[in-house]
């Protein structure tokens, strides 16, 4: 299995361009030969989230929405699947979420249940840390910070996961610490 992490600028508030970006780094991955390509946290919308307000503005629904959709068509015409994160909104509720696509469409979702700083004020917390089945394994999704939290690994370990996606959007000083729950 060959997976491609693309790590790129999320322009803050603006979905139409980083949808635009994201489908060019999926292509890209695609031509070099993956089968996962991972995107980072919050690739519709961006992190610089100050308000509640702000994000219901720039939160699309899982799966109707057009960043969902538009991964699902590019994972189609690549046969791969695509792992990225999505300002999500469900009725008054927003969430920092991942969702794992493939040929077929949406195969899940995984709403953030630990936030960093503020993000409580912003964001509505998930409940659950469940595995989906692909066709590459049963895969994973954690969040960002939620990675900091070694019995969320472990749980989904203890639920089957063979493969562990973490779409993130943070700085280099990040990624030494995140690597104490590799082992």
């Amino acid at each position: 299995m060959l997976v491609a992490c693309a790590q790129y600028a999320i322009r803050d508030g603006d979905p139409e361009s980083n949808l635009r970006r994201s489908l060019a780094w999926i292509s890209l991955a695609a031509r070099a030969g993956a089968d996962l390509v991972v995107l980072p946290e919050l690739a519709n919308s961006g992190c610089d989230i100050r308000s509640r307000e702000g994000a219901l503005r720039l939160a699309e629904g899982v799966p109707e929405g057009p960043t969902v959709w538009a991964w699902a068509e590019a994972a189609r015409e690549f046969g791969l699947l695509v792992v990225g994160g999505v300002l999500e909104a469900e009725g008054e509720s927003v969430h920092n979420s991942a969702v794992v696509v493939g040929p077929d469409g949406l195969l899940g979702r995984y709403r953030k249940t630990h936030f960093w700083d503020r993000e409580k004020l912003v964001y509505d917390p998930g409940r659950v840390l469940p595995v989906f089945e692909t066709p590459l394994g049963t895969l994973g999704l954690l969040v960002c910070y939620d990675a900091w939290f070694p019995e969320a690994l472990r749980t989904l370990a203890m639920r089957g996961a063979e493969i562990l996606c973490v779409p993130a959007n943070a700085p280099d000083d990040w990624v030494p610490t995140s690597s104490a729950g590799a082992g």
